[in-house]
């Protein structure tokens, strides 16, 4: 089996005692403090295993580990040199975390990591492709803003592997020896569907109300083209006609649908519930074809929030500005993203940086 040979190539890995003994120390001179932080309850076996092959990280390395190796070689070359072997991982609710590898210098991150189903398992949750939903991060204290972004890069079917790279910046640099990254939340069901969707029965005089819209989008950057905005309290944030076509009801908290479509004062304006979305990620990403295949998208769109039972529910409304004569030359089109599955979780990993920085 492919898996066996990839455990043997870590197998092959020597660590000086001199390290180990070490890192004992350091882990039981921690454990007798009174300022512990939570994640270090069991700190010993985990830095043990973190720390002490982060002296081995070389290029040579990474070729005795053919799968993550392609993968870094695809999506990030320059982090070949810093490949870790599997003992960097936490596991927790039948997932296993893995840091795969890792390139911190001053402020800046770049991290590849992968989830997996935990070895023993009899839960089958990491089967495609997973979403982290921005629930990581690296303890920095004292910092205080972040840029960070996180890309899903594949799912190995293989080695049941769904591989991510995260960048982040921080204010302040990272600290020189020990960092902590921690996950606290995956969405392990990810749905794609296009839709067509029917514009036979359009409304052209729709009920309104006023919202403060909380995010304003699109390639237009002319908002006087666009009749509905009616003002601007402090130049942020705009008051905005959408439509008022659906009852709030409960049934709306968990779902992803059309609320509202029209044709209004010479622009299509299609509106969409995406629920409540602290477990759940849900959109509809809209646009036009027409029987050549040529693509529209739309002008500008609108969010804003509503709230139903005491839940945040969030609402967009989405505006192309296009005359009818053009509107019977196409048709519209809907990719409906649904990623729940929440799964929450205490993913940890204490990482040396000694050796990482290259």
């Amino acid at each position: 089996m492919f898996q066996d040979e990839y455990k043997k190539a870590y197998n092959k890995i020597e660590v000086p005692q001199l390290n180990i003994n070490e890192l004992r120390m350091q882990a039981e001179e921690r454990s007798a403090g009174k300022k512990v932080f939570r994640s270090i309850r069991l700190i010993a076996a985990p830095v043990l295993s973190l720390c002490l092959i982060c002296v081995l990280i070389v290029p040579v390395m990474a070729r005795e580990f053919p799968a993550v190796y392609r993968v870094i070689q695809k999506y990030a070359p320059a982090l070949a040199a810093n490949i870790l072997p599997e003992e960097i991982q936490s596991t927790n609710k039948d997932i296993t975390l893995q840091m795969e590898a890792v390139n911190i210098k001053d402020s800046n991150a770049e991290i590849i990591l992968s989830f997996r189903d935990a070895e023993g398992s009899a839960k089958d949750l990491i089967k495609g492709k997973v979403d982290l939903y921005d629930s990581y991060r690296i303890r920095n204290y004292g910092e205080t803003s972040v840029i960070s972004g996180c890309s899903f890069l594949e799912y190995d079917p293989i080695e049941d592997k769904a591989y991510f790279q995260i960048m982040i910046t921080s204010d302040k640099d990272f600290p020189k020896g020990k960092v902590k990254f921690e996950v606290d939340q995956l969405l392990t069901s990810c749905v794609e569907e296009e839709r067509l969707i029917d514009l036979t029965e359009l409304s052209n005089n729709p009920k309104e109300k006023l919202v403060e819209a909380n995010g304003v989008g699109g390639i237009l950057t002319d908002r006087s083209r666009i009749p509905f905005f009616v003002g601007s309290a402090d130049g942020h944030r705009y008051t905005v006609r959408v439509m008022n076509e659906v009852a709030l009801q409960e049934e709306l908290l968990d779902d992803l649908r059309i609320t509202g479509i029209a044709y209004d004062e010479g622009i299509l304006r299609v509106q969409q519930c995406r629920g409540n979305l602290e477990n759940a990620d849900r959109h509809i990403s809209l646009y036009m074809k027409d029987v050549n295949e040529n693509e529209r998208i739309p002008d500008m769109s609108v969010g804003w929030k509503e709230e139903i039972q005491g839940q945040e529910v969030l609402f967009d409304e989405t505006w192309f500005l296009i005359s009818e004569e053009e509107l019977r030359q196409y048709e519209l089109y809907g990719m409906f993203y649904v990623t729940d599955g929440s799964l929450k979780g205490d993913w940890e990993i204490v990482l040396s940086l000694d050796n990482t920085q290259k």
